[in-house]
């Protein structure tokens, strides 16, 4: 399963963060810090596409992999807010840290997401991930998940 943009109010799934070790607990803000964005109702992990770290490769849903680097992930940037964190900034891959997660700048419904050369002045690569989904920081109403785990209308209907 690919992973798309979606609206977030009709996604029927959520997505946690799993940390590589387990003494790193949920701090995905340390340049050491990686982990698994896994399925909370499967046993899938967002992972890159093929293993390529080439720009533009989609992300998709594959089963999780103990130390598996196009699985693994990490936020620049954790914010604490008392009993749970905020995650936001870039997504980067342990594969390759150079390449970051990016959306389509438009945001449209159904297009897939995936990784190109990480750079501060694109927008569409600033994510939050409050602990259930992956959303833009600029479209807070959208959230990155596969179409499996959408409400909404059919792919014809969009």
């Amino acid at each position: 399963f690919a992973l798309t943009i979606l609206l977030a109010a009709e996604i029927r799934a959520e997505i946690s963060f799993v940390p590589e070790e387990v003494e790193n607990g949920r701090h995905l803000g340390e340049k050491t810090s990686y982990g698994y964005l896994r399925d909370d109702i499967s046993p899938l992990c967002v992972e890159l596409k093929g293993g390529s770290t080439d720009n533009k490769t989609k992300l998709i849903f594959n089963k999780c992999k103990k130390g598996k680097a196009s699985q693994l992930w990490r936020f620049d940037k954790v914010t604490d807010h008392g009993s749970w964190s905020k995650y936001h900034g870039k997504l980067h891959t342990k594969a390759d840290d150079d390449k970051c997660v990016e959306a389509n700048k438009k945001y449209k419904i159904g297009t897939t997401v995936r990784i190109s050369d990480c750079d501060n002045k694109k927008h569409y690569q600033q994510w939050g991930f409050d602990g259930d989904a992956l959303f833009p920081q600029r479209k807070e109403d959208f959230a990155a998940y596969s179409e499996r785990g959408y409400d909404g209308a059919e792919k014809g209907d969009r």
